[in-house]
């Protein structure tokens, strides 16, 4: 995967200098901008059972403040129209314990009727009837038509396990290929070394 880079940032052991505002672009179209954003990870959806595959659903997202995060709008948007995209948020040590991603079987969806979430350069609307406060309308997918493994980052609300799995939910996710491209991309951006760690039954 190649980076143009056409800003320097680094991130600190507690906080960042930056460059100027950071627009780097990665292979594919895709960018990586520090501003505000929304994020879906380990996010619930809508429990409707009767989705079709690139159907929109629902999902109850958070917006965790200004941050390195990637996806295909460009920086602008994401600021102006309140886009989900991915960041390395839930698995930075400085803002907590990392979480680890799990993930969830095309069967053990399908058996639970459920699927799950894509949900970058979702557009989220402010919702205070949810925790996180945002829901963002995602794009359902079908495990029939997507027979992979979905995976997300960090356990279901109110877990004491850290590895503890839901596959009786609808959650926002992403493929291995997904996850992998987003972490690499931003993971070059900090001057610490941050670790995507899986959970022993849904690693790669």
């Amino acid at each position: 995967m190649s980076l143009g880079i056409r800003c320097a940032l680094v991130l600190g052991p507690v906080w960042m200098t930056i460059a100027p505002l950071l627009a780097i672009a990665q292979s594919g179209g895709q960018q990586v901008c520090f501003g505000e954003y929304v994020l879906c990870d380990a996010a619930p959806c809508a429990a409707n059972q009767n989705y079709q595959d690139g159907d929109d659903i629902d999902c109850y997202c958070h917006k965790p403040g200004p941050g390195l995060n990637i996806a295909n709008s460009v920086c602008d948007a994401r600021q102006q129209s309140n886009l989900s995209t991915y960041s390395l948020r839930n698995i930075d040590p400085h803002y907590g314990e990392p979480a680890r991603a799990w993930g969830c079987t095309a069967d053990e969806l399908l058996a639970n009727g459920k699927g799950w979430a894509f949900c970058l350069d979702a557009p989220c609307r402010r919702d205070e009837s949810h925790a996180g406060g945002w829901t963002c309308t995602c794009k359902y997918m079908d495990p029939r038509k997507h027979a992979t493994t979905m995976y997300t980052f960090g356990a279901p609300s109110g877990a004491s396990d850290p590895c503890q799995r839901d596959c009786n939910t609808n959650w926002s996710g992403a493929t291995w290929s997904e996850l992998l491209t987003g972490y690499s991309a931003l993971a070059l951006m900090y001057s610490d070394h941050i670790v995507l760690r899986f959970c022993a039954a849904t690693g790669p």
